[in-house]
């Protein structure tokens, strides 16, 4: 079997011997060009590297038990992402339930490697203040601050108005301006 490169969880699509291929191998092939943004989406989500990993593989599993639900033409990386957010929001309301906290504060992400310390402590203060986000208002700035998606593209996403999508960023942006700003 081969894997996508650098993803190492998803299988590539079955080539065939001709130049057609089944529909679920091409929504497979969808799924697997979709994976970088859906990891890196489930890590915003999250707030850790890990959670966020566990949580994407989560979605591509459901999507591919879930593959008959596909409608042909619709964007898979959407459709993904929304599974992605409301595996998230189950895991949210499991742990309230439960009495757990929940990681909404989740500091454990791995910063990569930069050349100083003070690249260093910027990241860790931006992970630390996107982790004070409202679920919604995290959504929201993961597609459109993290991803680089448009405001339509977000709001289809999370189906809800454009309008719902433009304040919920403002919000978190206001949040995030006003935590990095007291930071020494």
């Amino acid at each position: 079997m081969s894997y996508a490169a650098g993803a190492g969880i998803v299988p590539a699509p079955a080539r065939m011997g001709s130049s057609m291929m089944r529909p679920a191998d091409d929504a497979r092939g969808l799924i697997v060009a979709a994976w970088p943004r859906l990891f890196r989406f489930a890590c915003a989500l999250c707030g850790d590297r890990a959670d966020g990993e566990d949580l994407a593989q989560s979605a591509v599993e459901r999507a591919l038990r879930g593959l008959a639900r596909y409608r042909t033409g619709e964007s898979m990386e959407a459709w993904l992402m929304h599974i992605a957010r409301n595996l998230w929001r189950d895991q949210l309301r499991r742990r309230r339930v439960r009495g757990l906290a929940v990681p909404e504060a989740a500091l454990d992400f791995e910063v990569q490697e930069t050349p100083d310390a003070d690249d260093r402590l910027v990241a860790r203060d931006a992970l630390q203040a996107f982790a004070l986000l409202t679920p919604e208002q995290r959504e929201v700035a993961a597609m459109i601050l993290v991803q680089g998606g448009g405001y339509r593209e977000t709001a289809d996403a999370l189906g809800v108005p454009i309008g719902t999508v433009m304040s919920r960023l403002a919000r978190a942006r206001r949040t995030l301006i006003d935590r990095l700003k007291d930071e020494p």
